[in-house]
């Protein structure tokens, strides 16, 4: 594993010199481009209309991602040989993304914080490291308030998040639309995927509803049987002290 050639891809790599490229008068997608961005379109499309259905798995996949890229870049500051800094990246990475996928709040915060921080990059396209980690860091606030209120900022975050890439890579893979269609895509994907979110949570909510409605039922039905059980009883210990003593009266 060339880790020096990688980290220096990494280090090259420039969101925005990319999106120009995609964005360039008469660009002709390569068949890497198309591939990357139906991925991309697939997976903002689940992530907008499915983000709370599917947010432990996403939550793992996003755990691993920020463990292993905090893990490498930690062993990277901290002087480690280049050939092995991918060793405590993978550790992380896959303790980050178990946690995530089991613990539902804390996969909430992984989920919300890259939705947020994700979105913001690419809406304002910060020019500086700088502006960068201001994303980051808002995207790390929604996370925060995720914990408190994990179903609502989960379905706006991935509604959000989900909308904004699927709506950019379909733009893209059907031609340069030009910025109006463009937002106009991404604000109409949003919506529906919103909406779609809220109606499958409050379906969901009904049944619940509807099975707890359905337990209590039978838990005052068994209560009512086993009472009228008990009164039933009661009613034959009295009828036969009454028949006994009429069968022997006293003298």
């Amino acid at each position: 594993m060339d880790m020096d050639r990688i980290l220096e891809q990494i280090k090259d790599f420039d969101l925005n010199r990319a999106i120009a490229r995609l964005e360039e008068e008469g660009h002709v997608l390569t068949q890497t481009e198309w591939i990357v961005l139906l991925v991309l379109a697939a997976a903002g499309l689940l992530f907008c209309f499915f983000g709370l259905k599917t947010a432990r798995f996403w939550a793992g996949v996003i755990g691993l991602a920020l463990g292993a890229a905090a893990g490498m870049a930690a062993a990277y500051f901290l002087g480690i040989d280049t050939a092995y800094i991918w060793i405590p990246g993978v550790v992380l990475g896959i303790a980050l993304a178990v946690l995530g996928a089991v613990l539902r709040r804390f996969g909430a915060l992984l989920t919300v914080w890259a939705c947020v921080a994700a979105a913001g990059i690419y809406l304002i396209k910060p020019p500086t490291w700088t502006m960068a980690g201001i994303c980051i860091g808002a995207g790390f606030v929604a996370g925060l308030i995720a914990l408190k209120f994990t179903v609502g900022l989960t379905i706006l975050g991935t509604a959000v998040c989900g909308g904004v890439l699927s709506g950019t890579a379909a733009c893209f893979l059907f031609g340069n639309a030009g910025t109006v269609i463009h937002v106009a895509a991404c604000a109409l994907l949003f919506a529906a995927g919103l909406l779609v979110q809220l109606l499958l949570e409050s379906r969901k909510r009904k049944r619940q509803s509807l099975k707890k409605a359905e337990e209590i039922r039978e838990t005052q039905s068994t209560a009512n049987e086993v009472e009228r059980a008990r009164e039933l009883a009661e009613n034959l210990d009295k009828i036969e002290e009454e028949t006994e003593g009429r069968e022997n009266p006293e003298d």
